[in-house]
């Protein structure tokens, strides 16, 4: 388990927490980033700019502080 802010560009990834103030976890649960979710990092400004995040047919920019604050996990294997 990491934060995604650490997570490596390309790899897909499973939400497994999301912290933060009660606001900011339903801020990100209203943009459809919660528990179980795959998402993706498929970009990095510079000088420690957003994450730009893919999930779910939607591409979101994140602070890094923010990134920090979601836990991914590799994805399960698919059954």
């Amino acid at each position: 388990m990491m934060g995604l802010h650490q997570w490596p560009k390309g790899k897909p990834a499973q939400v497994i927490k999301v912290t933060g103030d009660e606001s900011f976890i339903r801020r990100l649960g209203d943009l459809g980033v919660y528990e179980g979710v795959i998402l993706e990092v498929i970009g990095r400004a510079p000088l420690r700019g957003p994450l730009i995040i893919r999930y779910s047919g939607t591409t979101l920019a994140l602070r890094e502080g923010d990134a920090a604050c979601i836990q991914v996990q590799n994805c399960p294997p698919h059954s």
